[in-house]
């Protein structure tokens, strides 16, 4: 051990109740770093939490950089969309404790670029897409857990040929195999499409997830609890891939292949949250029997998703009936 630095007299941040501090935004920001890296796997991150706590610890300076960052570009957009609806600088200012001419070069510099204006709008469309089908008439008794269930297994599905698929690529394999292994990940993912954004599957969400109130009588109906909103996420991802498999398939398509197979991990890793997975306990089982292990971040190199496919399917793919 290093001795060259004074002991630490604090919760030790390699143990669960380190995330518990007084203050509210701390609480959260250590909450996020704990989150991001329960779901990564050691394969991709290249170390095992259970080796050592110096190497958790650097895998947590790694994730808090990250979160670091993505509350940086937050901050600059929402900037820059307060003052695209005319709120002065002055007023800006005063809440980032800074000068006018502080946030005028926030407004100048970090405005979004053209590929970041490309993921806003198949965000939003996305999200309406997905508030569309939401809101169509239901008229079924069924309860939705099975929808949900065959929704997480199509996905998982999905991404097993996906990955499959991306690694014949790599090994520039015959091109009307990888082609047919390609339909076959989309026409799963479009089921796990389907079975997610069944009218049934926001009655099934609020079933499970626990109740929550502002005030006396009105309904917690704007910003969902940390379950929900986990589970939303989840199947907002799959939206996303769908679009996005869409628009790479596309002659001329703006999208990249591999950003549907990201939008995929994307969704697994927020459906198999701790906070998400009591949905149902039939669900947590499943989840744990069909995929034991919860996949990696979403900042995956082809070769990470190489040597992941390899390390949870084998050298092997003729394992898979549908490879051949």
């Amino acid at each position: 051990m290093n001795t060259d630095h004074e002991s630490w007299e604090g919760i030790p941040s390699v143990l669960p109740d380190w995330i518990y501090t007084a203050d509210l935004d701390l609480f959260e920001a250590r909450l996020a770093v704990k989150r991001r890296i329960a779901n990564y796997f050691a394969d991709v991150v290249g170390i095992d939490p259970s080796e050592s706590e110096e190497a958790e610890i650097l895998k947590m300076i790694r994730a808090a950089r990250n979160a670091e960052d993505a509350a940086q570009q937050v901050k600059n957009e929402l900037v820059i969309e307060a003052r695209s609806r005319g709120v002065l600088l002055r007023e800006i200012g005063e809440v980032l404790s800074m000068r006018e001419s502080g946030v005028k070069n926030i407004v100048n510099r970090k405005e979004p670029t053209p590929q970041r204006k490309v993921e806003i709008s198949r965000e939003l469309r996305a999200w309406a897409a997905l508030t569309h089908l939401w809101g169509r008439d239901v008229d079924t008794d069924e309860p939705g857990e099975s929808f949900f269930r065959l929704g997480v297994h199509q996905l998982l599905l999905a991404q097993r040929r996906f990955d499959q698929a991306i690694r014949l690529r790599g090994r520039e394999s015959d091109p009307l195999v990888i082609g047919r292994k390609m339909k076959l990940a989309y026409e799963t993912l479009h089921g796990a499409f389907q079975g997610f954004t069944d009218p049934i599957i926001p009655r099934t969400i609020a079933k499970y997830a626990p109740a929550r109130s502002v005030g006396e009588s009105a309904p917690w109906a704007t910003m969902p609890d940390a379950a929900t909103a986990s589970i939303r996420h989840g199947i907002f991802c799959v939206v996303l891939a769908v679009l996005t498999f869409t628009e790479s398939l596309e002659e001329g398509g703006s999208a990249d292949i591999l950003l549907a197979g990201t939008y995929m991990a994307t969704a697994l890793i927020s459906l198999s949250r701790p906070e998400a997975q009591f949905i149902s306990d039939e669900m947590i089982e499943f989840l744990r029997r069909e995929h034991p292990d919860l996949l990696p971040s979403t900042h995956l190199t082809a070769d990470q998703l190489f040597r992941l496919h390899e390390r949870q399917f084998g050298p092997d793919y003729l394992d898979d009936p549908d490879a051949s």
